[in-house]
């Protein structure tokens, strides 16, 4: 038993001083880490609630797939801005001329015409829109028709594929429909809740997109999903806040990476309940358009968007986020007040799009 015990405290003894030798270690490398991934967001020209994010790094841990990946991103204020959805062969048809003007394209000839987010941003088919992003898979290389549910101002263009992409995307929620909200209440629903179909089918503008990253709270049965616990601060306080995560752990050694485009919404933890209903247009939440300019994975894409580096402020906290699209359609295209700022592939023909209009 003298011996065990001796034993057991030459053990304990040996891995009491591993742990002072490497804990400086591994705090200077998590300080490091962390400073490393701290987004940079800077009001564009002339506009006090959208932010840019350009050419931004963010370093993953250690072990990891990859080191690091490169991204681009925009946030907006949903009381100041709003999306709006396009379907590109509606667009096609009622911008016909704009179209062949901007592209020295006879009329004629439309078939010939490029639909990509370039092409949406230079028609100009809302006011004072300020980007586009891709929005849902295309069903065909060559034709802008949707991989699954396209439903624009309540008329459905194409059908809910049932083993298509997992989510729906719906841009204003129907549950809070008339009840005098200011700003737009983005929500998305699973394709594979039955519980949730009533609520799809009441969505007046609606986009099947996925993987789901982030699940949407209020949306999801929180038994059985994986929480993570993020610190933000409320009212002065700092406090914990739950995350959903969309994607397992286990998906950490996918090696599935791609161009992808995300939308994300925040917590902003704007409150004007004393002063208000709640339901004026500066509560809004943020919402972020990101597109990767690495291929990624979606557990890499999901480390980003559950840490405080990416928001840059401790009042933000992660809600939902989804992929919208990948590969060679994904992209992003901001309105400059020089040239307009392009990420990805801003020329292909899209099926359906999100314009970022103010409102």
């Amino acid at each position: 038993m003298a011996a065990d015990s001796q034993t057991l405290f030459i053990l304990r003894t040996g891995l009491v001083s591993l742990w002072i030798t490497i804990c400086p270690m591994a705090g200077a490398a998590l300080a490091e880490n962390l400073a490393q991934n701290r987004v940079s967001w800077t009001l564009a020209g002339g506009e006090a609630h959208f932010e840019t994010a350009f050419d931004q790094s963010w370093q993953l841990p250690p072990g990891s797939r990859i080191e690091k990946f490169q991204f681009s991103a925009i946030r907006f204020h949903l009381g100041y801005f709003q999306i709006k959805l396009v379907g590109i062969a509606d667009f096609a048809e009622q911008h016909s001329k704009e179209l062949a003007v901007s592209q020295k394209i006879d009329p004629s000839l439309n078939a010939l015409f490029e639909l990509g987010l370039r092409a949406v941003l230079r028609a100009k088919p809302f006011d004072q829109i300020m980007a586009v992003v891709p929005a849902g898979f295309p069903a065909s290389e060559k034709k802008p028709i949707n991989l699954g549910l396209l439903r624009i101002d309540g008329t459905t263009q194409s059908q809910l594929l049932d083993d298509g992409p997992s989510a729906i995307l719906c841009l204003d929620s129907p549950r809070y429909h008339g009840q005098g909200y200011q700003f737009q209440l983005p929500v998305f629903y699973r394709t594979s809740e039955i519980r949730q179909q009533d609520l799809i089918r009441q969505c007046r503008d609606a986009v099947q997109v996925g993987p789901r990253i982030l699940e949407d709270p209020y949306s999801i049965s929180k038994e059985g999903t994986a929480q993570q616990s993020y610190m933000r601060t409320k009212n002065g306080v700092s406090k914990p806040w739950p995350i959903y995560l969309g994607i397992p752990s286990k998906m950490a050694t996918s090696r599935a990476a791609y161009f992808r485009t995300i939308i994300a919404l925040d917590d902003p933890g704007r409150d004007d309940s004393k002063e208000g209903d709640g339901k004026g247009k500066d509560v809004a939440r943020n919402a972020y358009a990101i597109v990767t300019e690495t291929p990624v994975t979606l557990w890499e894409v999901q480390n980003m968007l559950s840490s405080p580096g990416f928001y840059s402020d401790d009042r933000y906290a992660p809600y939902w986020a989804i992929n919208l699209v990948g590969g060679d359609y994904a992209g992003l295209i901001v309105k400059g007040t020089g040239p307009d700022r392009t990420f990805g592939n801003v020329d292909i023909t899209q099926a359906s799009v999100l314009a970022i209009v103010r409102r």
